[in-house]
């Protein structure tokens, strides 16, 4: 058996709430905490704290909601690009501008989609100008 299962079994007879997520991420006790909260998809505060959201990464982005929609992902941001980059028109002509790793996988994303893409590599330590 997995050291995983076997912490989460370990964490379930001990009925602690365990939060797993992807990659080197640290977790505030503030977020954390927040976890301990179950709320359904249908329920009207998870409803609403979405439309919050949607709201205000409009607002941050200083656009109008007239124009605009926010469309929000549950994924990885690997998952979300590719869902972006595969809604674009088919034959699209794509450029990335990569300085690592995720500038390569988003190339990598749009050669699997049969996009005509091309790339170019950027140092890895100096920001693209």
């Amino acid at each position: 058996m997995s050291k995983t299962l076997n912490f989460v079994k370990k964490c379930n007879k001990l009925k602690n709430n365990i939060l797993l997520i992807p990659g080197p991420v640290t977790t505030s006790i503030s977020v954390k905490n927040q976890m301990k909260f179950d709320i359904g998809s249908r329920q009207h505060n998870f409803v609403d704290n979405i439309d919050k959201i949607r709201k205000n990464i409009l607002d941050i982005s200083q656009v109008s909601s007239k124009n605009y929609s926010c469309i929000l992902f549950q994924g990885t941001g690997t998952y979300t690009n590719e869902a972006v980059i595969g809604s674009f028109p088919y034959k699209s002509r794509i450029l990335t501008l990569s300085n690592g790793i995720y500038g390569d996988r988003l190339y990598d994303i749009s050669k699997k989609l049969d996009f005509n893409s091309t790339i170019k590599k950027f140092n890895e330590f100096e920001k693209i100008n």
